[in-house]
C-alpha cells in the first residue's frame, strides 16, 4: 500500500490499533518477502474491547459474570493468540528491538519512592 511504502521510503510512521498494525506488516511479508518494519516496543494505548446492550437488560450480569470467568480462565487471551498473525521469521527483529529498550531497574530508579516512603 501507498502508506507502507511512505514509512518504508519516507521515513514517516502510522500510529494505529496494534491488530491493525500487525496486519499489514503481515501481509507486507507475505506479499514482499521481508522484514521492513518492526512493531514499537512501547504501547500507549489500551485497546480496549466491550459491548452494549440496551439499557436495564437483565442479561448485562451474566454477561460480566461470563466474561470474567473467560478471562480468568485465559479463554480470551488463547483466542487473541489464534486470532492473530502468527510469529515468523519477522517477528525476531521486532522483539530485538524490544529486549534492547529494556533495562534493569537500580537504586536510582527507585530513589523517589524511597523519597516518598520516608515523607
Amino acid at each position: 500500500s501507498s502508506l507502507l511504502q511512505r514509512v518504508r521510503f519516507h521515513r514517516h510512521v502510522i500510529i494505529d490499533w496494534k491488530l491493525r498494525l500487525s496486519y499489514m506488516m503481515r501481509a507486507d511479508r507475505l506479499e514482499a518477502d521481508n522484514c521492513d518494519f518492526a512493531l514499537s516496543a512501547e504501547e500507549f494505548l489500551d485497546e480496549k474491547v466491550a459491548m452494549i446492550v440496551p439499557a436495564g437488560s437483565p442479561y448485562l450480569p451474566v454477561i460480566n459474570k461470563e466474561l470474567d470467568r473467560m478471562h480468568k480462565a485465559g479463554l480470551i487471551t488463547r483466542w487473541l493468540e489464534a486470532y492473530l498473525p502468527k510469529k515468523d521469521r519477522c517477528w525476531k527483529s521486532s522483539s530485538m528491538m524490544q529486549e534492547v529498550n529494556n533495562h534493569t531497574v537500580n537504586l536510582n530508579d527507585m530513589q523517589g519512592s524511597f523519597f516518598v516512603l520516608f515523607m
